[in-house]
């Protein structure tokens, strides 16, 4: 057991700098969220667990593939590894869209 837990300099500036960044955050909301329904619905299906969960398995499927890459790739690799490559790439400019569209006016 550590008896000087949260009572070191360290633990103390931490601490200090933890509530600042709360402090920080709530003030620096500056434009509220959508307030549209579509807007609403749509930042819905965005925190949804079911498409966190979607974004997080392409990630880590591109990632997989992306480390699977060698210099002695045949064509047909080198082929698939592109178009997985281009795939995750519009996954990713479409959410970023769909995101901006959920946080906008």
């Amino acid at each position: 057991i550590n008896v000087n837990q949260g009572r070191s300099d360290a633990d103390l500036r931490f601490n200090e700098f933890v509530q600042y960044l709360r402090t920080v955050s709530k003030a620096n909301k500056i434009v509220p969220a959508a307030s549209n329904p579509g807007s609403q619905w749509l930042r819905k299906v965005l925190n949804s667990p079911y498409f966190t969960a979607f974004s997080a398995a392409c990630i880590a499927a591109n990632a997989v593939i992306m480390l699977t890459d060698h210099a002695d790739a045949t064509p047909q690799y080198q082929r698939l590894v592109n178009v997985q490559n281009d795939l995750f790439y519009v996954i990713l400019v479409v959410e970023v869209v769909l995101r901006f569209i959920a946080d906008g006016p």
